[in-house]
């Protein structure tokens, strides 16, 4: 639990960081935000480039053509940080924190459904922070024969929030991609559909 601690509070001190002193918090609160919850074990980011790099990418994506954010991104990656051949293994991006963008690798391991219970876990308190209409993005493959996880993203939507979910695709190559994540969210499900699950 120590360690969801300081994530939580990672994410509001960046908060408070974000509000200038001519904004005021309640407007802040009302912009519509994004939320992105990334299991880059099942789908991994591109070697070689920085969690900035990556934050601004999805980032642009996600902004392409949609006047109605206009509030902040922020991405949650869960790395299975128990393999000691994956490009996590004793990597600096689970302890220190230095780049500038609203990014955060969080230790998931090797079990898929605790994977999913901890994403579906910082979901719900990212949903405290940041109410309906705000994006809420899920990138796994292993939501769709989830009910409990399907059931709780289609609450979100019937709740104002846009809620989809990045599909599976045979071959999700990241690191050879020119136009990554642009790929990767060629096949979208929203959760507005409530047949999906």
């Amino acid at each position: 639990m120590a360690g969801k601690t300081e994530d939580i509070s990672d994410v509001e001190e960046r908060k408070n960081e974000d509000i200038s002193d001519d904004e005021d918090f309640a407007a802040v609160v009302k912009r519509s935000h994004s939320g992105v919850f990334w299991d880059a074990v099942g789908f991994p980011l591109p070697r070689g480039m920085s969690p900035d790099e990556i934050h601004k990418r999805i980032e642009l994506y996600l902004h392409e053509g949609d006047e109605d954010i206009t509030g902040h991104t922020y991405i949650w990656v869960y790395v299975d940080e128990t393999d000691k051949e994956g490009p996590w293994f004793g990597s600096s991006y689970l302890t220190d924190k230095t780049w500038d963008s609203r990014i955060y690798f969080l230790p998931g391991g090797a079990d898929k459904y605790k994977r999913r219970c901890r994403m579906l876990h910082d979901i719900h308190f990212w949903a405290t922070d940041f109410p309906p209409p705000s994006l809420l993005f899920v990138v796994s493959d292993q939501v769709k024969n989830d009910s409990l996880f399907c059931d709780r993203l289609s609450l979100f939507a019937s709740s104002g929030y846009r809620v989809f979910l990045a599909a599976p695709f045979k071959k999700y190559s990241p690191d050879t991609e020119a136009r990554w994540p642009r790929s990767l969210f060629r096949r979208l499900f929203s959760f507005e559909d409530e047949e999906y699950c």
